[in-house]
């Protein structure tokens, strides 16, 4: 569940598969604890495509939670009789209902350690609260309009093609951080003042706005917030 969020659907079926055979093999070569571990592995990634907020994985949890049970009762019978059905669809619910709180407890390590972001951290991101949008809301207000409205642009595209929405409006949100000190430089903050750009010279002008490209990214890698490598 927790590669499927950070990742992509592809790579959590490649590690459900390591993984499952070698929980197996450590289980003395165990062919029900394989084959549960491929299926409710599975399931729980199936369930995880899209999580935005907490809530979305505790209930990818409790939806993966009746595979495991099912699983683990036609494995209990299949193997070994129908002696212990009901305890292993039991304890295999009670694996799907604990997989959403553990993943949300593994999460933040994983983000941490890998640099990636998962949808819940983009959540947490776009909040106004956040330092720099705060701060591009006070000193830059043009450019935080500009910026909510590419967000919402890049958000309906990143729909229509497939790709990750909320990846693409909260970087939207930030594209234009660079721009923070230097407000009165780009003329959606100007508000009918003069333009400064009218008494520059025009390869100095050029410099100037180009220059927010690099200020964003030392802003970024300064704040210690940086998205990180992330596919959506």
């Amino acid at each position: 569940m927790v590669v499927r969020v950070l990742i992509n659907s592809e790579t959590s079926i490649l590690f459900t598969v390591a993984a499952s055979v070698l929980s197996a093999a450590a289980a003395a070569g165990s062919w029900p604890a394989l084959l549960f571990l491929l299926l409710t592995g599975t399931a729980g990634a199936a369930r995880a495509r899209r999580v935005p907020d907490r809530y979305r994985m505790l209930m990818a949890g409790v939806q993966t939670a009746p595979v495991c049970a099912l699983a683990a009762a036609a494995l209990e019978f299949s193997f070994h009789g129908g002696g212990g059905v009901m305890w292993a669809g039991i304890f295999g619910a009670v694996n799907g209902l604990l997989s959403g709180p553990i993943a949300l407890a593994v999460m933040p390590v994983a983000e941490s350690t890998f640099g990636y972001a998962s949808d819940i951290r983009l959540m947490e991101l776009s909040g106004t609260g956040h330092p720099l949008l705060s701060r591009l809301m006070v000193e830059t207000p043009g450019t935080f309009h500009h910026s909510v409205v590419v967000g919402t642009l890049a958000e309906a595209g990143a729909h229509a093609i497939g790709a990750n929405p909320v990846l693409c409006r909260v970087a939207a949100l930030y594209h234009d951080i660079g721009k923070l000190g230097k407000a009165q430089y780009f003329s959606e903050n100007q508000a009918g003042a003069a333009n400064v750009h009218d008494a520059m010279s025009p390869g100095l002008s050029r410099a100037v706005i180009l220059s927010h490209v690099k200020e964003g990214v030392r802003i970024a890698g300064s704040s210690g917030w940086a998205i990180g490598s992330r596919k959506s």
